[in-house]
């Protein structure tokens, strides 16, 4: 969680984002992750090459300690499983919202003979029954996908 001052700094230095809010009229900050990676990213190396033309040689191998550091720190978490590959996870949210998509879209087809001459009621239970059971195949592929 990034905390919301820190949020508004970076758009001040110049952080990308896709929809600023705006408080009174309840819209929220909406932002693409990859671009503030990258505009994270760039904006770390610049720091660096900036620091770098006056920083002294301790300060450099103390730089490059806590790089290795970091680094390391960051393979561990992957081999542990705490930190997983980008690429694979907007596989899996690309495919899963194909999956909504597309269930939702057969839903209709599916459920219109089943509600001819039914109550209100009964169109509602067949209709959420429908939607869970969209959503319990999506659990079921998502989870099937840790493993």
């Amino acid at each position: 969680m990034i905390h919301r001052n820190t949020l508004y700094s970076w758009v001040e230095r110049g952080c990308p984002y896709v929809k600023k809010a705006d408080r009174l009229r309840g819209i929220e900050w909406k932002f693409d992750s990859g671009e503030v990676v990258q505009w994270r990213l760039d904006q770390a190396t610049q720091d660096a090459i900036a620091d770098n033309a006056t920083a002294t040689e301790d300060e450099l191998k103390r730089r490059k300690l806590a790089a290795e550091t970091v680094l390391a720190e960051l393979q561990t978490a992957k081999a542990r499983g705490q930190v997983g590959d980008l690429d694979e996870f907007e596989r899996q949210v690309t495919n899963a919202s194909i999956e909504i998509r597309t269930r939702l879209q057969q839903m209709a087809g599916r459920v219109a003979p089943m509600l001819a001459g039914l109550k209100v009621a009964q169109i509602n239970r067949i209709l959420r029954d429908e939607v869970d059971q969209a959503l319990t195949v999506l659990a079921d592929e998502l989870g099937s996908s840790k493993d």
